[in-house]
């Protein structure tokens, strides 16, 4: 395999497992040099990061507490100390949540906020300070915000927001022909799932789409990396689902 094509750099958070795992492989693929950005799982992101080396590719390990301002603003500092720019942003890590809202402790709603919207919102902001001209910036959102199903008021609160500042991060980085996109999701076969009924959820997932199956992570990095490439030059400030149809409207 040909790697090492570009002197782009991807800045890929959650890189150690799922959707994050699968980006930070595939752009190693399309030749981007990557920082490999865990919160958690070192082991998993230092996987991720040998198998891009081992394919002839650039790719170094970081870690992060993407809650914490200081250590977004440690994270952006060391990589571009080692790669000396930065042309993508693709923001992967985040948790879910389920429960009604009668049930949720305000502990939970902070939680869940400091690491869906915040840290998103963190890392938007670190990156718009830096991006080169015709840059991208990815994030993940749900297909919860669609399909507003019970017990995903929290969850769908936090990825909500996120969408909304998305659209206006992507108005304010346009005149540098910086893109700014939403990838939602739908059910996709990821560790995640198995914070919950992972066997009901996958089950779910292939009742919800009008392709039957759940997704997996692979699917939704080539849609990234779409987005993120040449041919994604003029998509920006749009939630584009990844879904299986799991929401036509």
């Amino acid at each position: 395999m040909t790697m090492a094509t570009t002197t782009k750099v991807a800045l890929v958070t959650g890189a150690g497992s799922g959707i994050g795992q699968a980006t930070a492989l595939r752009l190693g693929r399309e030749g981007y040099r990557l920082a490999v950005v865990y919160g958690r799982s070192a082991a998993q992101a230092a996987q991720t990061t040998a198998a891009i080396v081992a394919a002839g590719g650039d790719a170094k390990c970081f870690a992060l507490d993407v809650t914490c301002e200081q250590s977004v603003a440690r994270l952006f500092d060391a990589v571009l100390t080692t790669f000396g720019r930065l042309d993508v942003l693709v923001n992967c890590a985040g948790a879910g949540h389920y429960g009604k809202l009668k049930e949720i402790e305000m502990a939970d709603f902070d939680r869940l906020f400091a690491l869906n919207t915040r840290g998103t919102f963190m890392m938007c902001r670190a990156a718009a300070r830096c991006l080169q001209p015709g840059g991208r910036i990815i994030n993940i959102s749900t297909g919860a915000t669609a399909s507003n199903a019970v017990g995903q008021s929290l969850y769908v609160a936090s990825k909500a927001a996120l969408e909304g500042f998305s659209k206006v991060l992507a108005r304010e980085l346009g005149p540098q022909q910086i893109a700014v996109n939403v990838v939602s999701p739908g059910m996709t076969d990821t560790p995640l799932l198995a914070q919950g009924n992972a066997d009901y959820l996958r089950q779910l997932g292939a009742k919800q789409a009008a392709m039957g199956r759940c997704g997996q992570p692979g699917e939704v990095a080539d849609a990234i990396a779409a987005l993120v490439g040449a041919d994604g030059s003029w998509i920006s400030g749009q939630v584009i689902r990844v879904d299986g149809g799991s929401v036509i409207v």
